[in-house]
């Protein structure tokens, strides 16, 4: 049986509005070595009979609709339903940049040895270009978009998958332990491999990863570079970590903490 190259999983809930374009930017692609896992939700309205008629020109096209706890639930059955060498997410609003990402990005990952590979998002509406190089220490500000990473296929056996604990910000947790383990190697280049929306979910902080994950690590930062409280906007950010946490309202939050 073939292994195709890429899994692109798409977990999807009431998204036929958007879903035939996220699909069409797969399907188009100059690189064609995938297979496409639509992890629909159980939706209410014609998401899964729109992707059930693209699928029945396109065999590397898969549905599977089963009910999940989320976006990052659906995500990890996606990872149990792949057979990809590698793994890439995509949401159902979004779109690859262009068609020529999937090769661009299979001709890297081919020459250099990584296990996760990362590239740079535009935000819509407006293109602005979010990404750059992330380490550790950069985690504890901002998060990569989840739209411009690829996961080799054994990379969830070395740091698991997605905690559920955190509704809204479970991809921000998976970086950080990612970068943070010592098993495993990360690369990124400046190609713009994805389009996604802003300001599609709601506001807000999601309070156990703050208290769990982000305050702790910014604790430990602190006692190991003391050094670096000299600055006023490190105040500033340390002050909004914990009002966030003991005040802020529980959402979907945003990539930085405001």
């Amino acid at each position: 049986m073939h292994t195709p190259f890429f899994s692109i999983i798409i977990p999807a809930y009431n998204a036929a509005k958007d879903i035939a374009t996220a699909l069409a930017s797969v399907c188009g692609q100059q690189f064609q070595d995938f297979e496409v896992v639509v992890m629909d939700g159980v939706s209410t309205d014609n998401t899964a009979a729109i992707v059930q008629s693209l699928a029945k020109n396109d065999n590397r096209i898969r549905l599977i609709i089963q009910k999940d706890k989320g976006i990052y639930d659906a995500m990890n059955k996606g990872i149990s339903q792949s057979k990809g060498k590698w793994i890439y997410f995509l949401g159902s609003d979004d779109v690859l940049h262009n068609d020529d990402v999937l090769k661009t990005v299979a001709d890297f990952l081919q020459k250099e040895q990584a296990d996760l590979w990362y590239g740079d998002v535009l935000i819509m509406p407006g293109g602005r270009k979010y990404g750059g190089i992330f380490s550790s220490e950069t985690l504890l500000y901002r998060n990569i978009s989840h739209q411009a990473i690829f996961y080799k296929r054994d990379f969830f056996d070395k740091v698991g998958v997605y905690n559920l604990a955190y509704r809204k910000h479970a991809d921000w947790d998976f970086n950080i332990r990612c970068f943070e383990s010592v098993s495993i190697t990360t690369q990124h280049r400046g190609v713009v491999v994805a389009e996604f929306r802003e300001g599609q979910t709601s506001a807000g902080h999601d309070r156990p990863f703050l208290l769990q994950v982000l305050i702790p690590r910014k604790m430990e930062d602190i006692r190991l570079r003391p050094q670096q409280l000299r600055k006023v906007s490190e105040y500033d950010y340390c002050w909004r970590l914990f009002r966030n946490s003991a005040f802020g309202r529980e959402g979907n939050g945003q990539t930085q903490v405001k």
